[in-house]
């Protein structure tokens, strides 16, 4: 089984800085893997294909057809979430009402089918460590990602894990 997401990807040029500074970051030697393209889930559904869900892939072609264009979220320094007090993921935080209403709409759309037991944090994933970051290490990682003030998400997509990567089912514009 594998499990689907709808997510936004940021335009080309913020995709390309987020990379050239995710290169950097392999001189950390915390981290056994990433999922790429970096992207912001909005809503996961747990060991859900289209097939057994066309009404995902109906709902990013119309947020494709509806939209007003891109989405520009305000971003923190990056940030971890912790797992029984280990850094389970690296992410940096992004902010925008757009990001919200979207994840709502979903939420009210697909509740039926999955609700994370956890609030909805809108950030992107960087990568995940197999160990805790040292302070240096975080150090290094916040240094790298200083110059981002904004991210701008041009596309939407439902998108399945296949292993530890990502494989798209649909992309839409924004």
């Amino acid at each position: 089984m594998e499990n689907t997401f709808i997510c936004l990807l940021p335009c080309d040029d913020d995709a390309a800085a987020l990379h050239e500074a995710f290169d950097a970051l392999f001189e950390l030697h915390a981290f056994p893997y990433i999922k790429l393209p970096l992207h912001v889930t909005l809503y996961f559904f747990p060991a859900l294909t289209a097939e057994k869900n066309p009404e995902a892939s109906a709902w990013v072609r119309q947020a494709g057809e509806t939209s007003k264009g891109p989405i520009v979220a305000d971003i923190e320094k990056v940030s971890s979430f912790q797992r029984d007090g280990h850094d389970f993921v690296y992410y940096i935080p992004v902010f925008s009402k757009q990001i919200i209403n979207l994840h709502d709409d979903l939420f009210a759309r697909f509740k039926r089918i999955h609700t994370d037991p956890f609030d909805f944090v809108p950030h992107l994933s960087l990568f995940y460590p197999a160990r805790n970051l040292q302070d240096e290490e975080k150090k290094k990682a916040q240094k790298l990602y200083a110059k981002f003030q904004s991210i701008t998400f041009d596309r939407i997509a439902f998108a399945a894990e296949k292993g530890k990567g990502t494989h798209f089912i649909d992309v839409q514009p924004l």
